[in-house]
């Protein structure tokens, strides 16, 4: 989906700055939000105003234009030279702020200049009512409104005196924004480097842990008792568990949360993995086509297990492994330690 930038502002006085920068949102293959051209969806019944604020839970980015007019009063208010009331953009900045969406703010360098009149002369005017005639603000609410926007704290405004300045720093933010993205991709491969690294630990320490807990330390120099043997054993069943888990995703609904649940359907599991690497099924999965990899989940689902991912190799390590499941007693310890280790709920939601 492409971003969704909602442009605000006054129609009239800013129809061309407006006409220019949905021309320049498209030409960065974003979709822009223009009310004149029919982009909002206006739900009947409700007043027209209503829906460009219903708007904002589907904008990813506003766009916020002041320059000398106010505009139209938002529904319920009355238009008044002097005493403040809502405008219809003033609104969609607060609703913009209510969903959180991002909003860059430009206000016309003259009118800037004056809001800094404004502000100096804050109390003769707000409190003594005193009336002062600005060349480029025709309604004191726009200073008002400039004066909100300050008070926010974490919204930037940026004068501007042509609309290729709007542009440059737009084209500057949204080319930051990007290099935020690809960076934040590098430190997500950085993380998964890190918690494979960790799982690597995790393993290891199991496997210690069953070393000392099974033969304690005397047995580690017989390497020919039949004790030793069945730790190593045990840490291949544990790394051949490990792979299972990370090679394999199954739908929501197939986790079991009761222990005798989990035991039998990880039984049918492994019967179903170990009777498909029989068979030409993870050929099939590996020409990388749609219609086989349909036919590749379809085989499973014959044996009543519904994937939603299979590691494309994972034939090959079952392979190597078959032996867990050809052996009786090892089969045994590969089915408890699906079903017990905390470490495989990749396979099973928790008992809550």
């Amino acid at each position: 989906m492409k971003p969704r930038i909602f442009v605000s502002s006054t129609f009239y006085d800013l129809k061309y700055i407006r006409e220019d920068l949905s021309n320049f949102i498209k030409a960065h293959d974003f979709e822009p939000i223009m009310f004149e051209d029919g982009d909002i969806g206006y739900t009947p019944g409700l007043p027209l105003d209503e829906s460009c604020y219903e708007t904002m839970h589907s904008t990813d980015i506003v766009i916020l234009i002041i320059g000398g007019n106010y505009g139209s009063p938002a529904t319920g208010e009355t238009k008044d030279e002097f005493k403040e009331y809502m405008s219809i953009t003033r609104n969609e900045f607060k609703a913009a702020l209510e969903q959180g969406v991002p909003v860059y703010v430009f206000v016309d360098s003259k009118v800037y200049v004056e809001y800094g009149v404004y502000e100096a002369n804050y109390k003769k005017i707000e409190e003594e009512k005193n009336t002062i005639t600005f060349r480029n603000v025709k309604n004191i609410n726009v200073f008002r409104f400039i004066r909100e926007i300050k008070s926010v704290g974490n919204i930037s405004i940026t004068e501007f005196d042509k609309i290729i300045h709007i542009k440059d720093f737009l084209s500057k933010q949204w080319s930051d924004m990007f290099k935020n993205y690809l960076d934040s991709l590098k430190q997500k491969k950085s993380d998964k480097k890190l918690e494979s690294t960790v799982d690597e630990m995790k393993i290891l320490i199991k496997n210690m842990g069953i070393m000392i807990d099974s033969v304690g330390q005397k047995i580690l120099n017989a390497n020919e008792s039949e004790e030793y043997r069945n730790v190593l054993m045990k840490q291949e069943i544990y790394s051949f568990c490990d792979s299972l888990v990370k090679g394999i995703e199954l739908e929501e609904e197939e986790r079991c949360s009761q222990k005798n649940e989990r035991i039998t359907y990880i039984r049918d599991l492994l019967d179903a993995l170990y009777e498909s690497i029989d068979t030409d099924i993870w050929d099939i999965y590996r020409r990388e086509d749609v219609e086989e990899y349909i036919k590749f989940y379809e085989y499973f689902e014959e044996f009543g297990i519904n994937l939603t991912y299979c590691m494309m190799d994972l034939d090959k390590t079952l392979a190597e492994n078959r032996r867990f499941y050809d052996n009786m007693v090892f089969r045994e310890i590969l089915i408890s330690q699906l079903a017990e280790n905390e470490n495989y709920n990749t396979f099973f939601e928790e008992v809550s």
